[in-house]
Order: structure tokens, then sequence, then C-alpha cells
């Protein structure tokens, strides 16, 4: 059984047409734009997770997409005190986006164990050699 993203939005709350586009040059999945959102999801990551766990992964997305924080930020660019507390605001935001995540799956270990099983494939796939130490 695949996933029905229209109703996944709708659970979500987010009411916009979202476009999920391949993004071969990243390999995490990551969202963009405010007024017309994309989530970019890599699909060499995709065929290697479950179902749920890319329903996970889609939801934490459209967190982002109704985050009232983004908006302040893309108006406010250009202020320093929003240049001050950017940083703050990325890590509520994005444990905001969790809890939505979570909200949907009814389920915070599988949540947990998605974007554990993500992360292995991300340090897999970004191709960065080990540190060893040679004596």
């Amino acid at each position: 059984m695949g996933i029905d993203f229209s109703v996944l939005c709708q659970n979500i709350g987010v009411h916009k047409n979202i476009l999920v586009k391949d993004y071969a040059e990243y390999i995490s999945p990551f969202t963009v734009g405010f007024f017309k959102p994309l989530i970019f999801f890599p699909f060499s990551i995709i065929n290697q997770l479950t179902t749920k766990e890319v329903e996970c992964i889609l939801a934490h997305e459209l967190g982002h997409i109704n985050t009232i924080s983004t908006f302040i930020e893309v108006l406010l660019y250009y202020h320093p005190v929003v240049w001050w507390i950017q940083k703050k605001l990325s890590e509520y935001r994005e444990e905001a986006c969790d809890d939505i995540a979570i909200n949907h799956i009814k389920d915070a270990m599988i949540y947990a164990r998605s974007l554990l099983a993500l992360q292995e494939l991300l340090n897999k796939e970004s191709h960065v050699p080990a540190l060893g130490l040679g004596f």
C-alpha cells in the first residue's frame, strides 16, 4: 500500500499544492519555499525506505510548510535581530515539525526508527571517508 499524499497533506493541515521532486545533488530531504513550497526528496533514498518511513519523513517536511517562523524569516530577512535569533528559531522549528509528524503517525518510536533509518542511509551515501589514525 502506498502513501496518499493528498490525504497526508490534509491530515497535517497543509492546504497548498505541494510538489515532491527528486534532487540527486543533495542526499537529505528538505523543503524550500513559502508561497510555492517544494519538498526535495532524493528518489535514491525513497527507494531504500519502507512506506511508513517515507510517510514519517514527508510528514516532518510538510510541517515546515505551515511554520509561521519561516514566513517571518522570509519577510524580515534583512533585520539583524532576525539573524540573531534565527538559530534558536531553527531548533524550535525542527522540534515543532517533529511534533507534527509524531502527532500524525501516532507512535514516537516509529518516527524515531524512521529518522534512524534515514540517517543510516545518509551516512552510507555521503561518500565521506572514515577517519582513521595511522600509528
